[in-house]
């Protein structure tokens, strides 16, 4: 079935011109990112008090060296070091160390400033992204504040006076600030965290801000590991590649303006719409009942199976799992997919018994299991807020994920300057932003490489 799954795959993907070698910034997400800033920074530190110290002690031992040198024999003593060479020499091999140490400190510090900037310089929409994430707060003046430290500190635009504006005008203030500054549309990722109430929907409430789909841009490869290491072969069981979609929309061009202080107009296209939906997920605990499950194994029945489930849930899903769970995960699609023949009281069954199974349960890490996989899903798009969802059109019939407050007649549109498909609701002949969508067909660009891109419709997004 591995086998089966990888040959699929490489006949779907066209080639890797997105792909991204793999890295421990992309592994370990923000973790890594916050690991390079704070070792840059504590090497700035030490560079800095270093400097600040070592530099006057050396320029004060200099001048009494050279004073002495020249006011001891006049004074009936010796120079110290014996002559005046002595004295500039070890003059000079002070300043040589002195400029060595900061030489040192200042290529260590460059080297981690390239590695983290490496994939995502620092007007990169997507950098900004996780540095935003990471800025957790309670209070929507703190968010506030912590997100336009970023564009300051990068030397962007001059922050607003939030005192004396509300809070969907301030948010709404500062995605002009963050489109202006990055030049992409990317921020409307952020969408389903909307402010509600006065604001348009294409405004982010960034205290709920998360980065989900920004994780469904990547996606892994497996490859076998190499048959003389042994110890990689038990640990690791191969090497792990991260990969990049290039996009629904790549390399498209960003072309936005605002209008009346409420309406950002985009270009774009409507390329299919909604045909059915899953609803909101029902978040399930660890020891579910026959009928819990099979409501949620219902859902993931009626949204797809076999290969196609394994494109809408298990490859966005699959940047925080394993290659193990992977497969686990794999076993876990065939399940789901016996439901139309078997009915799902057998699937219910089998999950139970093969929970129970050591053997298969030692298959994934951590004692993991087809049952546990489900588990860990339904409560992941609980979680998260995502829906199942088809979409029907003569250019666009797939099944992928979107905002659960999706429904039946959504259009699906691809707009210029966003990497994902956006899922927008029309009104009266304008358009609300329900939020973005993962269709795993678009993410390669074929659908927009179709597009009269030269003639794109213009959409007013309120």
């Amino acid at each position: 079935m591995w086998k089966h799954y990888h040959d699929e795959a490489r006949a779907k993907r066209r080639d890797d011109q997105g792909a991204v070698e793999s890295s421990d910034l992309l592994q370990n997400g923000l973790n890594k990112q916050r690991y390079f800033i704070q070792k840059g920074w504590k090497y700035f530190k030490m560079l800095s008090i270093t400097h600040a110290v070592l530099l006057p002690l050396l320029v004060l031992a200099l001048f009494f060296q050279i004073l002495f040198a020249y006011a001891l024999p006049k004074l009936g003593g010796e120079t110290l070091r014996g002559d005046r060479i002595g004295i500039a020499v070890e003059a000079t091999i002070n300043i040589f160390l002195s400029l060595s140490l900061g030489i040192f400190f200042v290529t260590v510090n460059a080297s981690l400033s390239r590695h983290h900037y490496k994939i995502y310089p620092q007007t990169h929409p997507e950098s900004l992204m996780i540095q935003i994430q990471s800025r957790q707060a309670s209070e929507a003046a703190d968010k506030y504040f912590a997100i336009y430290s970023l564009i300051d500190f990068m030397g962007g635009e001059q922050m607003k006076d939030y005192s004396t504006t509300r809070l969907d005008i301030i948010y709404r203030l500062l995605v002009d600030d963050l489109i202006l500054y990055t030049q992409s549309l990317d921020f409307l990722l952020f969408t389903p965290a909307r402010m509600g109430n006065h604001a348009p929907t294409w405004v982010i409430d960034w205290r709920s801000a998360r980065a989900t789909w920004f994780q469904a841009r990547f996606y892994l490869r497996y490859t076998n590991a190499r048959r003389w290491a042994f110890w990689e072969r038990i640990v690791w069981q191969g090497k792990v590649t991260i990969l990049r979609y290039p996009g629904a929309t790549p390399d498209s061009p960003v072309r936005w303006d605002i209008r009346f202080g409420r309406q950002l107009k985009v270009q774009g296209r409507i390329v299919s719409r909604i045909s059915w939906s899953s609803g909101a997920f029902e978040e399930i605990g660890d020891s579910p009942t026959d009928e819990l499950l099979l409501r949620s194994i219902q859902l993931f029945l009626d949204a797809a199976t076999g290969y196609s489930l394994v494109e809408a849930i298990l490859q966005p899903y699959e940047m925080s799992t394993s290659q193990q769970s992977f497969r686990i995960g794999l076993h876990w699609c065939w399940l789901v997919g016996q439901g139309t023949g078997r009915g799902l009281a057998w699937v219910v069954q089998e999950l139970r018994k093969q929970s129970r199974n050591r053997l298969l349960s030692k298959l994934g890490i951590g004692g993991k299991s087809p049952l546990d996989l489900h588990l860990l899903l339904t409560n992941y798009l609980a979680r998260e807020k995502i829906a199942l969802v088809h979409c029907s059109s003569d250019i666009l019939s797939d099944v992928g994920c979107a905002p659960n407050t999706v429904v039946e007649g959504d259009l699906v549109a691809l707009i210029s300057g966003v990497s994902f498909p956006m899922v927008l609701r029309e009104k009266q002949g304008e358009y609300e932003v329900v939020g973005p969508a993962f269709f795993h067909s678009v993410m390669f660009g074929t659908l927009w490489d179709q597009l009269d891109t030269d003639n794109l419709d213009e959409m007013v997004l309120v």
